[in-house]
């Protein structure tokens, strides 16, 4: 019963992370500020750098294959502990939070989805699903959020 409830909050976490991220780099005047832009910057041959698709990728893969990993274990009758989902949903919050509150702040220069704040994302859904062979691919994450420039916009 846990997958059920896992399943469903990292799908709403991680559209809550995806919409509040583009909809605070468009109050800023960031790129990308809306799905248009996004859309964009994720097409190989239309974005700005070919660094911007290999990171939306690399994130978009990690997040179904955390989700199949949580699905397979749910058939192979695998519960997780309760207390694993709530340190997961706890660091995809935090993570969240954080990255809200840099936006919100009007004093702060360096607006830049930072890779740790990516990478505290992945670890948490992969926490919350209980997925732990995706923790393997989470240094690609890293390496591909290292990738990107001071300034986005």
């Amino acid at each position: 019963m846990i997958f059920i409830t896992a399943i469903f909050f990292a799908i709403f976490l991680g559209s809550v992370f995806f919409a509040l991220e583009l909809r605070s780099r468009r109050l800023r005047g960031l790129k990308p500020g809306n799905m248009r832009d996004m859309w964009i910057y994720s097409q190989k041959k239309a974005a700005p750098h070919l660094r911007y698709p290999a990171l939306l990728f690399a994130l978009m893969t990690l997040f179904f294959f955390q989700i199949w990993e949580a699905f397979l274990r749910f058939m192979l009758q695998r519960d997780s502990y309760v207390i694993l989902f709530l340190v997961g949903f706890s660091m995809v919050m935090t993570a969240i939070v954080l990255r809200q509150k840099r936006l919100a702040s009007k004093t702060e220069t360096d607006l830049r989805l930072g890779s740790l704040t990516l990478v505290l994302t992945c670890l948490g859904l992969s926490v919350l699903l209980n997925s732990w062979g995706t923790i393997l691919f989470i240094p690609w994450v890293y390496f591909r959020a290292s990738f990107l420039p001071k300034r986005l916009g």
